[in-house]
């Protein structure tokens, strides 16, 4: 029996996700009859089940779509509406809080309802409408962090639980996937997946939700904290895969995306193999950093393993914090991060202007260029992750590259100006890396070639990169640029493109690709390096083919 199987797997999950399109309220059937209304509607069933049986819901907000009113749902659809909701970019895949909302949520025990009253959800996201900021790392001091907001404007509960390790029954939302998605480890019985309304005309009763046997992820369990008790876990029980709804025409694009959006745990490497899309021999990293900054060591022709990690990687914290760049030089990749300039002429690691990748600005509109350094650290920090739910300080570019420096005497690092600057601060910023004995391994990027034409002015002896984005430039276009290497969206890259850049002399790394399917279509292309958020996983993947 379908529906007995839906609300069986409903029940069994911790967490529904309930993807809302923009015509979610619109939907009809073939009679022309709205799909909400229909009692019997598979997705109305899934998410009513979890309403009514104390799951925990989060309504997730695509493409636009707002949450409906109360009166716009059946009624026992209606409560959704109290649930604080997401909204994700089908663009960018801002799935930051969501990840880290997850990771506390799931950190809470559910009481079970009470015999004889309305079953309902004892923990859900509209309880929590932030994550509560966590414990402050020894790295920095909490003295002036803005508290985060409700989407009301009113302060969020500062207490947090502490931080709860997944164990690895967990499937991870990184390539490579060890497990099927859709299906639960063997310690965890039958899990459920739904992609949203049918629209492709299946019949009733036709499998909506996918089931099968995973298999188990090989790595051994990785603890926070030692057991408490006698036979206790630190973990508590094991978790069951979340059940995906769909709400939306855009549902199914939604779930595909998920599968690579983020990682839940950030399990150690299994071993170090070749990290570069050609054959070539690893760089094992110290264990331990030095405690002053490497000396130049002899010019490299190619970084070493053949990664770079994009933003410092998202792997093991958020993307571009110092924490995120210092762990991936650590161990062996080559990084790449944003600098833009604060008010007062300080260097920052920023991705964008108004301070919104991977930051929490409290709400508030900041613009970079228009703030001191000073009250930038006071208003953002960064967003806290699956596998970190730590927040940090927007670091300095001095306190990267030293920490860079001290942590890795092979890591490379390619730096990106958002800015326009004079030539005096040009000039110096180029010599930033000289500092910390750097200058052999820095590579400056732009998707401008003016702005790398004058990066050549300023200093003919720095590496140059140029960004390709959308649309091709050819080869013969920027022969005479005397650049180092040219970074190609792995949308339009192909092996013609790569070849004709490589001929004329060029080092070609393609980005962003962050799963498995895009890994194995660029492989074979031959490519001398290639960028992702998630280095490791990569890594893992070359040493399985």
């Amino acid at each position: 029996d379908f529906v007995e199987r839906i609300t069986d797997a409903v029940a069994a999950c911790d967490v529904l996700l309930a993807l809302i399109g923009p015509h979610w309220l619109t939907m009809t059937d073939a009679a022309g009859s709205r799909r909400l209304d229909d009692p019997e509607d598979f997705v109305r069933l899934e998410l009513s089940a979890a309403l009514t049986r104390g799951v925990r819901v989060v309504p997730i907000l695509v493409d636009g779509a707002k949450m409906p009113r109360a009166d716009e749902l059946p009624a026992d659809l209606a409560p959704i509406t109290r649930r604080q909701a997401v909204e994700i970019s089908p663009v960018g895949f801002n799935t930051e809080r969501l990840m880290a909302s997850l990771t506390t949520l799931l950190a809470r025990p559910v009481a079970p309802p009470i015999a004889g009253t309305p079953a309902g959800p004892s923990v859900s996201v509209a309880e929590t409408p932030e994550v509560a900021e966590p414990a402050e790392p020894t790295r920095t001091a909490p003295a002036d962090r803005a508290p985060s907001q409700a989407p009301d404007g009113s302060p969020a509960p500062l207490a947090a639980p502490a931080p709860v390790s997944r164990q690895p029954d967990v499937p991870s939302f990184a390539p490579p996937m060890r497990q099927t998605w859709g299906a639960a480890p063997p310690s965890a019985g039958a899990a459920a997946s739904s992609t949203g309304p049918a629209t492709d005309g299946r019949p009733p009763g036709s499998p909506a939700v996918g089931f099968g046997a995973g298999s188990p992820d090989p790595r051994p369990p990785v603890r926070t904290s030692p057991p408490t008790g006698s036979g206790a876990t630190p973990n508590g029980p094991n978790r069951r895969l979340p059940l995906l709804v769909g709400a939306g025409a855009t549902a199914a694009a939604l779930v595909v995306g998920a599968l690579v959006w983020h990682p839940w745990t950030g399990g150690q490497s299994s071993g170090n193999p070749s990290g570069s899309v050609l054959p070539s021999t690893s760089v094992s990293a110290p264990l331990r950093p030095s405690t002053s900054p490497s000396p130049s060591v002899e010019p490299a022709d190619l970084p070493n393993p053949a990664i770079m990690a994009h933003r410092g990687g998202l792997e093991r914290h958020q993307l571009e914090t110092l924490e995120a760049m210092e762990d991936a030089a650590r161990r062996g990749f080559a990084v790449e991060t944003d600098v833009r300039y604060t008010k007062d002429g300080v260097a920052v690691l920023v991705h964008d202007e108004a301070a919104t990748k991977g930051l929490d600005c409290g709400g508030k509109d900041v613009r970079v260029s228009q703030t001191s350094f000073a009250d930038l650290r006071k208003l953002c920090r960064s967003k806290p992750t699956a596998s970190d739910p730590n927040s940090y300080r927007i670091p300095t570019l001095d306190a990267t590259l030293e920490a860079i420096a001290a942590a890795s005497p092979t890591a490379w690092v390619f730096l990106e100006v958002k800015t326009e600057e004079s030539d005096a601060k040009l000039k110096a910023l180029l010599a930033t890396p000289g500092k910390y004995g750097l200058s052999e391994r820095t590579v400056f990027t732009s998707f401008g070639r003016d702005r790398l034409a004058r990066v050549a002015k300023a200093d003919k002896t720095f590496r140059r990169m140029l960004f390709v984005s959308g649309t091709r430039v050819p080869a013969s276009m920027i022969a005479k640029d005397g650049l180092w290497g040219v970074a190609v969206e792995n949308g339009v890259a192909d092996a013609d493109y790569v070849a004709s850049l490589q001929k004329i002399g060029l080092k070609v790394v393609l980005w962003n690709p962050n799963e498995a399917k895009a890994w194995a279509r660029l492989a074979p292309m031959g490519a001398d390096l290639l960028m992702t958020d998630y280095p490791e996983k990569y890594q893992e993947w070359l040493a399985k083919r």
